[in-house]
């Protein structure tokens, strides 16, 4: 299931993501993704394209996240505290 997400093309071959977290409804934005990797990954549908981590190395894992599930770093670590047992760190 995908997420609503408003993406925006910046012209000079970067996107601009918003996104509205499921969990507390603020928004969240990631900006200046790397068009062509964005692409691979989100109009495949997730599905047979590359991993996101493999697709946008350079982005943060929270950036990641809100692509995925809109859900922003507070938010998720909300759900999964970096001391507890769901870290593999």
């Amino acid at each position: 299931m995908r997420i609503p997400l408003v993406i925006r093309r910046n012209g000079d071959k970067t996107v601009t993501v918003a996104a509205t977290c499921p969990l507390c409804g603020k928004p969240s934005m990631v900006e200046n993704i790397p068009e062509e990797p964005f692409d691979a990954w989100w109009l495949d549908g997730h599905r047979n394209g590359p991993f996101i981590q493999n697709a946008l190395p350079t982005l943060s894992s929270g950036d990641r996240e809100v692509l995925i599930s809109g859900t922003h770093n507070k938010c998720f670590d909300d759900m999964f505290p970096p001391d507890s047992d769901w870290d593999d760190g």
